[in-house]
């Protein structure tokens, strides 16, 4: 990837913010479309999607700074061609992210009803976005997995690689959308849940993929199974982790909160308030992944 810091930086740049830009996007866009799925079961379903999301957010903080982390590590050791410390980076990061999302997935499942009660919910809507939650937060350990994974061959100089996973994760998670939504033949409906579903079906075969391309050595990525665990390592990665948590989750409980403040207006508002927030993200999102991708400079030398 030695094109990618040498010769004219805008190429480089771009050669790796165009992926970023285009997956992330594609990524938004899915969102809209489990809206319109999900609306068709009407606005309680909506509002009770919308207000979930806000919370997996929130408690998604964490596995965001863990993200962040792994980029700035993995960034700076692949540029200095010390593949060794990259391997111990992504494998102290899987292993990190798979002990949180297990605890977040405890956390979300048992008080999922009760977060969306606290936050001003009607009954009714509570009900469809704990349905939605308990299944995303069951599977989230393959989300954070494969978010893991991408976002190491990004770090590596391929972009190109996450981008096409999330656009095979993409088409799987529309065709399954409105199976599992409304049910077909001997698929039973599974209603908001269906869409938890598909996003976890999809998410995990990218996942697979994901891992297959580590496992195999075909990857720019060097790693191994047999990578030592070694704690003052992990405790690294975790001290670059809480400041970009903090950050994000600040800005997560700013967004719950807004969700809070509609919920007073009723299911209708939050409904609209839900769908204007997907479109937001989505025409926000080239802007944040630019950025994203200046931060994943393979030749990086931030200090973890």
């Amino acid at each position: 990837m030695s094109e990618l810091t040498e010769g004219d930086l805008f190429r480089g740049l771009l050669t790796i913010a165009a992926p970023i830009v285009a997956g992330n996007v594609l990524q938004s866009g899915l969102e809209l479309v489990d809206l319109f799925f999900v609306g068709r079961l009407g606005s309680e379903a909506i509002a009770g999607v919308a207000m979930s999301t806000s919370i997996v957010m929130v408690l998604m903080t964490v596995i965001i700074g863990i993200v962040t982390a792994n980029t700035a590590f993995v960034s700076r050791y692949y540029g200095a061609k010390n593949y060794d410390m990259v391997a111990k980076g992504v494998s102290h990061t899987l292993i990190l992210g798979l002990v949180f999302s297990l605890i977040l997935s405890v956390v979300g499942i048992l008080y999922a009803e009760d977060m969306l009660l606290l936050l001003g919910a009607e009954p009714s809507v509570a009900l469809l976005g704990a349905s939605y939650l308990a299944v995303l937060f069951t599977g989230s350990v393959t989300l954070v997995e494969l978010w893991v994974i991408n976002s190491t061959f990004q770090s590596c100089g391929d972009a190109t690689t996450p981008m096409l996973l999330v656009v095979l994760a993409n088409i799987l998670n529309i065709a399954l959308d409105p199976l599992l939504i409304f049910g077909y033949g001997a698929v039973p409906a599974c209603g908001v849940a269906g869409a938890a579903y598909a996003t976890i079906i999809s998410r995990s075969v990218a996942f697979a993929i994901a891992f297959a391309l580590l496992l195999s050595g075909r990857s720019p990525i060097p790693f191994s199974l047999r990578t030592k665990f070694e704690f003052p390592l992990a405790w690294r990665l975790i001290r670059v982790a809480v400041p970009n948590s903090v950050q994000s989750g600040l800005r997560s409980v700013t967004f719950l909160a807004m969700m809070a403040i509609v919920a007073v207006f009723g299911t209708a508002a939050l409904s609209a308030y839900g769908i204007v927030g997907r479109l937001e993200l989505v025409a926000l999102m080239p802007g944040v992944s630019a950025r994203t991708s200046a931060r994943r400079n393979p030749n990086g030398r931030r200090r973890v």
